[in-house]
């Protein structure tokens, strides 16, 4: 499983290095898309190589204009400072080829990372392959993170990582002990997910609560000590690129319209602060505080199911989500798709397909705030073990 693990994050990196040295018959590939949101990391990456704010909205328009003449304002770029060791290998290369690179980046890690769920999820997942390869294809959230260039898979591929280190939760049922060891790559793949650190603010206190109770300090430990090196990496070409972001951060977006419970709070409220964006998310905090004081939820024996559920309620809560930050939950979705009996699955099916059809119709993605809220109630209903569970 470590060496899968290993060889999944190769593909982070391996795409850029490789189109590096195929640029010219890369280029010559056609990819009308995937050029958008990817502006923003590739010219902020570029501006912290060559030691320049890369938050500045006059020097990322400068750049971004000459490659995308379409746009009539910047597309600014709002991550923390964290991100940029991953996309600066994308900075390091030509537009045109950096941006090929991530989309062929993000695709190869979707699918291997599915194909690694598959296996240990469910090994006899090739019994229903037709069912399997339509609900990759009809998955939205993907085509959304790859049709604007988004960076949601890197978070895909910090999840994954999670996950595989927890073999308890991955296997089937009854055939794995909780009390098995797990490998600092948790900790790994969690701090990727920090590159967008609003969408599991209710989840993060949740695992570190879970790992201590079992005394998993390896894993702590791996996730405070990526974090601090993804922090520390960007110092090297900027000294002051967290001044930088957090003079960005004292004007954030608050006119965004995203598919979140904050985003909608405030709209309802006509309220913009950030402390409205996040009220859904303390309010889960003081929900969460009293139902484990309940013992309601269990920190230390807590299922998939479980897991799964707080995941998929944070970033419903968050103050900001789109549509393809959902791609986080996919493993869960595959798992209530192979989990659950064929009606189930037929339903589970027309959901994805239904979401496609409303992506090709370009609706706003502030729209799909429905689909993390079906996942959590389906969640729900399957941790307390209805009709919903498949039954052999």
């Amino acid at each position: 499983m470590k060496r899968l693990a290993l060889l999944f994050c190769a593909l982070l990196f391996l795409p850029p290095l490789l189109l590096g040295l195929l640029n010219d018959e890369i280029a010559r590939f056609p990819l009308p898309f995937g050029r958008i949101d990817f502006s923003q990391y590739w010219v902020a990456g570029r501006l912290l190589l060559a030691g320049e704010n890369p938050y500045s909205p006059e020097l990322l328009w400068e750049i971004q204009k000459s490659k995308l003449p379409e746009l009539d304002e910047p597309i600014r770029i709002w991550n923390p400072p964290l991100l940029f060791p991953l996309i600066l290998p994308f900075a390091m290369i030509p537009f045109e080829e950096a941006y090929r690179a991530f989309f062929i980046s993000g695709l190869l890690s979707f699918i291997v990372g599915t194909l690694m769920l598959l296996h240990e999820r469910n090994r006899e997942w090739n019994r229903h392959f037709p069912f399997v390869a339509l609900f990759f294809a009809t998955y939205f959230p993907l085509f959304h993170a790859l049709s604007f260039g988004q960076s949601s898979w890197i978070l895909f591929c910090g999840m994954i990582l999670f996950l595989f280190s927890r073999p308890w939760l991955l296997s089937p049922p009854g055939s794995q002990s909780e009390t098995s060891k797990s490998s600092p790559l948790g900790g790994i793949g969690l701090a990727l997910t920090l590159c967008k650190p609003h969408l599991l603010l209710l989840y993060y206190p949740f695992w570190v609560l879970h790992d201590l109770s079992h005394k998993r300090y390896r894993s702590i430990a791996a996730f405070l000590l990526c974090a601090v090196t993804l922090a520390v990496l960007p110092l090297l070409f900027r000294e002051q690129v967290w001044f930088d972001y957090l003079r960005a951060m004292q004007h954030p977006p608050l006119v965004w319209k995203t598919s979140s419970a904050g985003s909608y709070l405030q709209g309802a409220l006509n309220f913009p602060h950030p402390i409205i964006r996040l009220t859904p998310i303390l309010v889960a905090y003081l929900g969460m505080l009293i139902l484990l004081m309940r013992g309601a939820i269990s920190v230390r024996n807590s299922s998939w199911w479980t897991h799964g559920t707080l995941i998929s309620l944070s970033i419903l809560l968050s103050p900001y989500g789109w549509s393809f930050d959902t791609l986080l939950l996919f493993p869960f979705w595959l798992s209530l798709f192979l989990d659950t009996t064929p009606r189930w699955r037929i339903a589970i099916l027309a959901i994805h397909l239904a979401g496609m059809l409303v992506s090709l119709a370009k609706f706003g993605l502030e729209y799909f705030i429905w689909y993390p809220a079906l996942l959590t109630l389906l969640l729900i209903l399957r941790s307390t073990k209805s009709d919903f569970a498949h039954r052999p």
